[in-house]
């Protein structure tokens, strides 16, 4: 309450506070989503500009943090809408969240703690990179928080790998550690815990 009603409502002069705080908990709910303006708009029954200026809000209050779209285009990337993560995975607390969700916001957070620049990657086909890392070097980072690892689990990190010339990528897993060789590339499966040690 202190921070949406004396720092944000105040400082920004905030008219709609309940899209404010609707959008936020939404967040919590649905961390690391790649926001659709037009169905939030229709859902809180507010303007585009609206939704979009409160994200900025939030994310200048450090309740929230954008992820934009990789490309080797400016143009492309301020094209596609952004992901949205809660600054702190503690949040998770107010709303449900999917375990799934959890583990990617635990390791978005982590990572761009670490300094990082971060984005996601998408392609026509819809084929997703949850995280791409930049540094000194581009790392692709897929959580796949799940008992069993299949092959398949690594085709939207091989793609990525093959369209942007990367050679080693992380497989976030729940219990999994190894490294998978194709082609050249790599593609190291490290369990959470252990990720979250080493960043």
């Amino acid at each position: 309450d202190l921070t949406f009603y004396r720092d944000i409502v105040n400082t920004f002069e905030v008219k709609r506070a309940d899209v404010l705080e609707g959008l936020f908990y939404l967040f919590a709910k649905e961390s690391g989503n790649v926001v659709n303006y037009a169905n939030l708009s229709s859902s809180l029954k507010t303007k585009f500009e609206t939704i979009k200026t409160y994200i900025d809000y939030l994310n200048s209050a450090f309740l929230v943090s954008k992820s934009q779209f990789y490309s080797g285009s400016k143009l492309k990337t301020l094209e596609k809408n952004e992901k949205v993560y809660v600054a702190d995975h503690a949040f998770n607390m107010l709303q449900t969240m999917k375990t799934g969700s959890k583990i990617e916001t635990l390791i978005y957070n982590a990572v761009r703690s670490a300094g990082y620049d971060l984005f996601y990657w998408q392609d026509k086909n819809q084929t997703e990179v949850d995280i791409v890392a930049i540094d000194k070097e581009t790392i692709p980072i897929e959580v796949k928080y799940q008992n069993k690892i299949i092959e398949s689990d690594l085709k939207n990190l091989y793609a990525f790998m093959d369209k942007f010339k990367v050679k080693k990528a992380v497989l976030v897993t729940k219990n999994k550690l190894e490294v998978k060789k194709q082609k050249g590339k790599e593609v190291h499966c490290i369990p959470a815990w252990m990720f979250l040690l080493a960043v």
